[in-house]
């Protein structure tokens, strides 16, 4: 006899998934130091939420950088000059662009680092991103503000510094995983999933997204390849790539020019 499946681990795993793919964009647009437009294709609804909790974040980000602590909802006071520092979200520039290629079929989730960025300006963005991670993640009250990605309806509760957090290690693990995510070369929004090289993002979409993507040219791609020799070249430079990144991120200073 089939069990049919339970509407509340169904819905439960729905908002999960909902909040994993909002995640990178929060933490372009509002963990670093410069604003970022946000990334992938969201309803008008979904976009406005997190257009509003970006504010949001960056207004306790900058309320705890103050050396102050949330004993009352003070912080939210700082939201007017954050948006006169910011104007209007969409209006940034972008951190992270779509990844293109003739394979693929009406696809906006796999984004890759924008390449006309200033030098530098990628890898300083993703190690403050990355810094802030760890604030938030040391810091109860901000934690819990993000179980509002969750559509919890209980906002009061959830901004009552009083009220101890729910679900603030299943968040930071959330977070956690994000931020390694955007780590790497290559991103699914969708998934919200770290891609390393080119070769496993053809890999992943055949697996998770294959409705994305036409199989005969990605046949027709391998096909042309002049040898396996080549194609392990192409694997070699990609590692060689993906190593000097991680030493960037991993090592801002670096970066600068002497």
């Amino acid at each position: 006899m089939l069990i049919p499946a339970r509407p509340q681990t169904i819905n439960i795993k729905k908002k999960i998934d909902a909040l994993k793919q909002k995640l990178p964009s929060v933490f372009i647009c509002g963990g670093s130091n410069k604003h970022y437009r946000l990334v992938g294709a969201y309803d008008p609804q979904v976009y406005v939420q997190l257009k509003q909790f970006v504010i949001e974040l960056l207004a306790m980000k900058k309320y705890i950088r103050q050396g102050l602590q949330f004993r009352n909802l003070a912080w939210k006071n700082l939201q007017p000059e954050i948006m006169r520092e910011i104007g209007d979200l969409e209006n940034g520039s972008d951190l992270m662009v779509p990844f293109q290629h003739d394979s693929f079929l009406n696809m906006d989730f796999i984004w890759m680092e924008n390449t006309e960025l200033p030098p530098g300006d990628f890898d300083r963005a993703i190690a403050e991103i990355d810094y802030f991670a760890h604030e938030i993640c040391g810091n109860e009250y901000i934690l819990k503000n993000f179980g509002k990605l969750l559509h919890n309806p209980m906002v009061q509760e959830i901004e009552d510094p009083a009220t101890p957090g729910r679900d603030t290690l299943f968040l930071e693990q959330q977070i956690t995983e994000s931020i390694e995510a955007l780590k790497s070369p290559f991103l699914c929004v969708a998934c919200t999933r770290g891609l390393k090289t080119k070769q496993s993002v053809f890999a992943h979409l055949k697996a998770k997204h294959s409705d994305h993507i036409n199989v005969h040219e990605v046949e027709e791609y391998r096909s042309t390849r002049l040898t396996r020799a080549q194609e392990k070249a192409d694997r070699a430079q990609e590692e060689l790539e993906r190593r000097d990144r991680h030493h960037r991120i991993a090592h801002p200073e670096c970066n600068t020019d002497d």
